[in-house]
């Protein structure tokens, strides 16, 4: 602990309430004061400890001085009640830098993050009943029933709290799966299938050689032959 210049200290008085006390604590106090602080500082090294005990020993002595009035030597009991406190302040003091040696400084503990931030915020704009029913079932980790038993309400309340406060803080905190219903998309026209291929064109058959007509063939049949002619004139 660091030391107080001596410069620094100024004259301490009575602690509060002897001031106003008996005459005779005042006097002893007055009496006892200065030699007690020396002697702590002596004991301690630290004047500030020295002062600190001293203060201690006597409050202790005001509380006690009924019964210390009539002792025989009411500065040595103030004196060693002095002596006390300064030792047990100093093994405290010992204790807890042995710790810090052997542990080290405690490790400062790391401030809510920003998504904490950001959902407290949006809880705080829920109304009351949404706020308590949404922290309860998702951050206490109660069912419905028991919110509905704790808030003394229906159960079809508490579900209709935690849909809508559920809602609300989608929205918030920007939440593009907030159920929200979408407006139906605008129905578009299917596409017109493609034509199909025309068939390839088939062939047309060969034309038949049209048979003679029935007249020109009587006609051949009844005129003989040429030869047959010829032989008959020779």
């Amino acid at each position: 602990m660091a030391r107080r210049p001596l410069a620094e200290q100024p004259r301490e008085g009575p602690p509060d309430g002897i001031a106003a006390g008996s005459g005779e604590f005042r006097t002893f106090y007055e009496a006892a004061h200065g030699q007690l602080v020396a002697h702590l500082y002596a004991l301690t090294g630290d004047l500030g400890e020295a002062q600190d005990a001293a203060q201690e020993a006597f409050i202790r002595a005001w509380n006690h001085w009924p019964r210390l009035s009539s002792h025989e030597n009411p500065v040595a009991w103030v004196r060693l009640t002095g002596q006390r406190i300064a030792i047990s302040r100093w093994r405290r003091a010992r204790t807890a830098l042995r710790s810090w040696v052997r542990h080290g400084p405690v490790n400062p503990q790391p401030g809510p993050g920003p998504e904490s931030v950001a959902l407290v915020a949006a809880l705080r704009e829920l109304p009351e009943a949404q706020r308590r029913a949404v922290v309860l079932h998702h951050m206490g980790g109660l069912t419905v029933a028991e919110i509905a038993a704790e808030e003394g309400v229906a159960l079809g309340t508490i579900k209709a709290r935690l849909h809508r406060g559920r809602a609300a803080l989608a929205g918030l905190l920007g939440d593009p799966a907030a159920p929200v219903d979408p407006a139906p998309p605008a129905p578009t026209a299917p596409p017109t299938p493609p034509a199909p291929p025309a068939p390839p064109a088939i062939p047309a058959p060969p034309a038949k050689p049209s048979a003679p007509s029935v007249p020109e063939q009587r006609r051949d049949q009844d005129q003989p032959p040429t030869e047959t002619k010829a032989k008959s004139r020779v």
